[in-house]
């Protein structure tokens, strides 16, 4: 069985209000540094995290997939104390192969993960301050400045791992997302042994509920264990 490589970025803490922003600057980067000859970026400016900017891809399947998984991501969390809780998101890329079936009568479609990028999330859903009061912009101000610095040093660590080996990309491939509590270990979806690329610790979790769809990038690729 090939190895799987996989990428685990550390974990971002933020409050509610950010969580769609946050997520949806880091998927869609993965998404177009996969495959920038195949997806079309378009610039986009963060709003509540400005001044970030990333690479939005423009196809709406992708901003259909990115934002979906983000929705099962919410429904799916763990609560981990007082108005917090706890989710992953795991991005995989796959590779479709036929195999012959019993006696050679019937053709299966195996799925074949060579790459999976995971990021758990804490979430706080503690109400700020009111809005007209100083001390809750002050409020707002620092959860913001929390979230965007730690974007800043994911979206770092995730150019690092994506120009790994980024020649060895196959012409065709499909994205997956698995989102989960975060909470267990164990075999990567789909029942392939992964090897971890560390990106400032992290943990591996199961995902649970799928979203997926067919794009255009490694075939077999061997695993490193990396620790930023």
């Amino acid at each position: 069985m090939n190895a799987c490589r996989e990428i685990v970025l550390e974990e971002i803490e933020c409050h509610v209000s950010l969580l769609e922003e946050a997520l949806s600057c880091i998927l869609h980067t993965i998404l177009f540094l996969r495959n920038p000859k195949k997806v079309t970026p378009e610039d986009c400016s963060c709003q509540l995290l400005a001044p970030l900017t990333y690479a939005k891809c423009g196809q709406s399947n992708i901003a259909g997939d990115v934002k979906k998984a983000i929705e099962m991501l919410n429904i799916t969390m763990t609560n981990i104390g007082p108005k917090l809780s706890r989710g992953m998101l795991t991005l995989s890329y796959l590779q479709r192969r036929e195999k012959s079936g019993f006696f050679g009568f019937t053709s299966m479609s195996e799925k074949v993960y060579f790459e999976r990028w995971r990021l758990s999330v804490v979430v706080s859903h503690s109400p700020f301050l009111s809005s007209r009061d100083e001390a809750g912009e002050v409020e707002r101000e620092r959860a913001r400045d929390s979230c965007r610095n730690q974007l800043q040093l994911r979206m770092l660590h995730l150019f690092q791992a994506a120009n790994q080996d980024s020649d060895a990309l196959p012409s065709e491939y499909e994205h997956e997302f698995d989102v989960g509590s975060g909470s267990s270990s164990g075999v990567g979806v789909g029942g392939v042994d992964p090897t971890a690329l560390m990106y400032g610790g992290g943990a591996s979790g199961s995902g649970r509920a799928r979203t997926s769809s067919t794009s255009s990038v490694p075939t077999n690729r061997t695993g490193v264990d990396v620790r930023y």
